[in-house]
This record gives structure tokens, C-alpha cells and sequence, in this order.
């Protein structure tokens, strides 16, 4: 558990002569037994699932803090030779110029640091006192594999086994599944498109934010904005008719423009040239806010969503404008979801009315009394903007060469887990790995 800034991966084996050995492996893996080897250890708080939380993605990686250099006898006495070289070097150079030599620029010296370097073994590690303040999420996969990962937001103890074992209570099971929660997404996406193509400035922020990683670093962060060619996002699908309102299409506002537009890249190219600055203007920030991608897919990169987040906050994203649940929505999600929205909305009270109708009543029933309150799906809702995080804290640097961010301000508060409360085997799937 501690000496990897990477998952740790336990994978079953079966050796020749040794058929049950992978039996037994994958019997000791379980969740709880991972989590209570990982409590021993010293990590403050243990997550033990069989599938990824959902919102981990919000969660902030925790990369090992210290590291241990070990030496052969072999490599211990090649060290001693390489110090004693570096020492002689060092008098030669103070005997030949004094005080005023500068080591960085003597190149005989470089390598002999750089041998130095590169002996030994180096083991790195988390210091008992970044354990403590850590949350290592264990997951066990079917097969007997488990990942396990380090982040620095604490968890919720009662969410620490998903399992429910007897060190912790069992995770409840979140109230919208994969499927549900990438069709809100999608709509939240197109939402999100109409209004970054309104407004010319804040599009070509959005566009910069994503080019200048280009330019400043060979391997940038995921970015809301997709600079290359994807599927189209789609306004929400037909089998989920919801209330929706209409959402202007990012190419609502140039539709003269494209409509004009020569299809041949070297017609095309001399006919973008021909035009003013205005019409360029309202063309890039069109073009920009249809390569937004918000959709929480299975593979999701967390990077790319927290992006999206942000430019939500900047847009002032309020899906309330867009959106509100009607009988088809709520008739697709599960009674649990849809007390708890008549609680959020209406009160306690009128969910406990409400609590022992049929499905189909129940739907009726929020479609009737949870409109105009208000209220939103999480999917569909913006997280608070995070405090700014200090330059010199956000670009501390691993070992190897990657940046280490401070604790993610950007953490949810709660942890939605592993298993989806559905009706249909189908909604099974967890909405971000």
C-alpha cells in the first residue's frame, strides 16, 4: 500500500503445480481484508468498494512524500570513489579560480553528480504522517485484481466499506445510475454550449485556457474543450422525453455564416480570410463552444469534468432555465431518487405522504409538485467555485516530473458509491472509473 504513486495492482496467478492458488488469492482479497491490512498500516481513512465512486474523480491524488535510497556493497563502495572524485574535482577547480567557480558549470563535475544519482535503488513512500491524513480507495474487481489509489480528501468514515463490513457501516447505494447520469450530462452539455456561444469573450477564454497547456507543456491536463474531431453531442435522447425547454444549438447565432461556407479546405481557407473581425469572432466562439465535451462517460477523464465545471461557474450555468423533471424523468429513475427529490423540494412532509404510492402514482406525483421549486438532479447542478490554490504549493513536482497539486479544493463533500439503486440490470454501471 505504501510505496506506489501509481494504483497498485494485485492480479491472480496460477502456477504450474499450483491450480488453487489463484482460488485462494482472490478468497484473502476481499475488500475488507484489503481494508483492514491498509488501517494497520497507518492510512487514516480506507475505502474498500468493488466498483470506482462515482465522484472520485473530484478527489485529489495523493503521491508519496518521501523516498529511500538503498545501497549494495558493491554500489557503497563505488559511491565512496565517486566522492572522493568529486572532492578532488571540487579542490581542483577552488585551487585553479578561487572562490568565484560556480559548480553548475563545470561539466566534469555534472557527471560525476549525476553518476551518484543514479546509484542504488530508490524506494518511494508515504511518511506515516501523510497516511494519516490521507484516504486510500481500495477497489476489487471481479476477477480478484484490486487498484488502490491515494488522495488527500478524508472521506466520510461510514463510506470506507461499500462491502459493509463490521468496520464500517455499508455504502448506500447512489440514487442515479450511469446511464441516468450521462443523459443529464449530455443535456447540461448542450446547455453549457448555447451559453459560451453567446458570449464572444468568455469563448475565447475558454479557447486560450485549452492552448496554452499546448504550447507550455508536452503532455497538458484533459481539457473541457476537445481539440480534435468526436462523436457529435446530441440534445437529450427521445426514450427520455424530458421537460425540457428549448436549448439553442451553438450554431444558432452564425447559421448565415456556415450556411456560406465553402466545403473545400483551400476555398474554405481563402473565404475565412476574406472576413471581418466581428464575423470571425462570432464564428470562433461558435466553433469553440461546440467542441465543449461534459458528458460523464464510463472513462471520463476527471480532469476534463473539472474543467467543465469550471467554465459552467464562468457562464453562469443554471439548469434551471433549461430544465425541469417531468413524469418521463421521474418515471425513470427509482423510488428512493424520487422521494428524495420530493424532500429537497417539498419537505420531508410531502415525502412521507407520498412514501408508500406505486411507481407510477409516485412519478405523477412529483411531476405535479416538485416543479417550480427549483430543483435539480446532482448531475445538473455546478459545484461552489474552490479557493484559489497558491502558485508555488500547486506546482510542486513528483519524482517524475509530474505535477503535484495542494489538497483539491474542488473535493465533493459527500461520496456517491459504488453500486447504483436501479430497476434494471442495465443501470448497474458505475458513471466514472
Amino acid at each position: 500500500f505504501g510505496r506506489y504513486a501509481t494504483p497498485v495492482q494485485w492480479v491472480s496467478t496460477m502456477p504450474e503445480g499450483a491450480p488453487y492458488v489463484g482460488f485462494l488469492f482472490r478468497c484473502y482479497s476481499t475488500p475488507d481484508t484489503l481494508a483492514a491490512e491498509a488501517e494497520a498500516q497507518g492510512w487514516g481513512e480506507v475505502i474498500a468498494a468493488e466498483n470506482t465512486p462515482y465522484d472520485s474523480y473530484r478527489w485529489h491524488r495523493l503521491y508519496p512524500d518521501q523516498e529511500t535510497r538503498t545501497l549494495s556493497d558493491a554500489e557503497e563502495a563505488f559511491m565512496d570513489e565517486l566522492q572522493e572524485k568529486r572532492e578532488a574535482r571540487i579542490a581542483e577547480l577552488f585551487a585553479g579560480l578561487g572562490e568565484d567557480f560556480d559548480l553548475e558549470f563545470d561539466e566534469e563535475l555534472r557527471e560525476i553528480e549525476a553518476q551518484i544519482d543514479r546509484i542504488g535503488t530508490v524506494e518511494r513512500d508515504y511518511s506515516e504522517e501523510a497516511k494519516r491524513g490521507a484516504v486510500l480507495l481500495i477497489v476489487v474487481g471481479h476477477q480478484g485484481k484490486a487498484e488502490v489509489t491515494a488522495y488527500t480528501r478524508k472521506a466520510p468514515r461510514s463510506t470506507r466499506s461499500a462491502s459493509g463490513s463490521s468496520n464500517g457501516t455499508g455504502a448506500p447505494r447512489p440514487l442515479y445510475d450511469a446511464r441516468m447520469t450521462e443523459e443529464l450530462s449530455r443535456m447540461r452539455t448542450v446547455a453549457l454550449q448555447a451559453e459560451v456561444a453567446k458570449n464572444q469573450h468568455l469563448a475565447n477564454a475558454v479557447l486560450l485556457d485549452a492552448l496554452l497547456p499546448i504550447l507550455a507543456e508536452s503532455y497538458p491536463d484533459a481539457h473541457a474543450v476537445q481539440l480534435r474531431a468526436s462523436t457529435d453531442i446530441q440534445e437529450p435522447a427521445q426514450h427520455f422525453d424530458y421537460n425540457t425547454r428549448e436549448m439553442a444549438s451553438p450554431y444558432a447565432g452564425v447559421a448565415d455564416l456556415i450556411a456560406g461556407a465553402p466545403k473545400k479546405a483551400a476555398n474554405r481557407f481563402a473565404w475565412v480570410l476574406a472576413l471581418d473581425d466581428a464575423d470571425i469572432a462570432r464564428l470562433l466562439a461558435a466553433c469553440t463552444a461546440a467542441l465543449i465535451d461534459g458528458r460523464h462517460g464510463k472513462y471520463a477523464d476527471p480532469e476534463r469534468l473539472r474543467s467543465v465545471d469550471r467554465i459552467a461557474r464562468a457562464a453562469n450555468l443554471d439548469m434551471r432555465e433549461h430544465w425541469e423533471g417531468g413524469v418521463e424523468f421521474f418515471g425513470a429513475i427509482t423510488k428512493k431518487a424520487m422521494l428524495a427529490a420530493l424532500t429537497e423540494a417539498c419537505g420531508p412532509a410531502a415525502a412521507e405522504n407520498c412514501a408508500k404510492m406505486k411507481k407510477d402514482m409516485l412519478a405523477e406525483a412529483c411531476a405535479e409538485r416538485v416543479p417550480g421549486h427549483g430543483w435539480l438532479p446532482p448531475a445538473l447542478v455546478t459545484p461552489e467555485e474552490p479557493e484559489v490554490e497558491p502558485e508555488d504549493e500547486a506546482e510542486r513536482q513528483d519524482g517524475d516530473g509530474e505535477d503535484i497539486d495542494a489538497d483539491e479544493a474542488e473535493a465533493a463533500d459527500e461520496c456517491p458509491f459504488a453500486e447504483a439503486d436501479n430497476d434494471h440490470d442495465e443501470h448497474f454501471a458505475v458513471a466514472a472509473e
